[in-house]
């Protein structure tokens, strides 16, 4: 019974993949994008690299949706202490509420 099924669920993935597009170079490993937020992580400069920022919270936006890692709040899990971006509750004012949004740039 098990091999009957394991063979049924190998012939639907595959079918599945080739219906996506999905072949094993999809699956290689290989990113289709990297950023390891080392460099300059406040909202000019993310637009600046593709990313798309969004706020969509209720009310007026506070301070700048997003911003540079500190190491006041946690340091960065590797790469230098600051190597992240961040957003926080400041980005609303009194009691709207928080939705802040940041899209990857367009992977081709």
């Amino acid at each position: 019974m098990k091999k009957i099924y394991m063979n049924y669920l190998i012939r639907m993935l595959l079918i599945l993949g080739s219906t996506f597009g999905l072949s094993a170079n999809s699956f290689s490993g290989t990113p289709y994008y990297t950023d390891n937020f080392d460099g300059s992580n406040d909202t000019t400069s993310l637009k600046a690299r593709g990313y798309k920022v969004y706020y969509r919270g209720t009310g007026t936006q506070g301070a700048a949706t997003w911003f540079q890692g500190s190491e006041s709040y946690f340091p960065a899990f590797n790469g230098p202490v600051t190597g992240y971006v961040a957003a926080h509750y400041s980005t609303a004012t009194n009691t709207n509420n928080i939705d802040n949004w940041l899209v990857l740039p367009k992977i081709h």
